[in-house]
């Protein structure tokens, strides 16, 4: 991807919350939300702590045999040590829903986690990122509706 993206969340009434993310030099927390793409007043929820760089594969598998978690997409970089992952969507085990820490890489199709995934046998989608943004998000939600005041 290059450029910047936009995602748009609308609180109810005229008020709408963005994000801008950009690959390269990176976006400071700061920064405004570009006046074209403005819907009402624009909230950047990187000013209320968001990181926003969830990545995820369609394609993850992991066995009974350990914390070794697969992938045909090869996603991953070593940059992604110490990110949170979580199974979701139409995985296939108690894996789902389970967050747990990339601790090795082993290529870019390949990472190990910690606590372990053994015997959590699943194949499905999974998502890592460096933390979770539903305070962040709630943060710039909530001054947005109180601005509609």
């Amino acid at each position: 991807m290059t450029g910047a993206a936009v995602v748009t969340i609308t609180a109810s009434g005229p008020a709408t919350l963005q994000q801008i993310t950009q690959t390269g030099s990176g976006i400071s927390p700061n920064s405004l939300v570009p006046a074209a793409s403005q819907q009402g007043p624009a909230y950047n929820v990187r000013n209320y702590g968001a990181v926003g760089d969830a990545k995820s594969s369609r394609n993850c598998a992991t066995t009974n045999a350990g914390s070794t978690i697969t992938s045909i997409d090869n996603p991953w970089v070593a940059g992604d040590i110490g990110k949170k992952l979580q199974a979701v969507g139409n995985a296939t085990s108690s894996f789902v829903g389970n967050e747990v820490t990339i601790t090795v890489f082993n290529s870019a199709g390949s990472i190990s986690v910690t606590p372990s995934v053994a015997n959590k046998s699943a194949t499905g989608t999974c998502v890592w990122y460096t933390q979770q943004e539903q305070t962040a998000m709630l943060a710039a939600y909530t001054a947005a509706n109180l601005r509609r005041v």
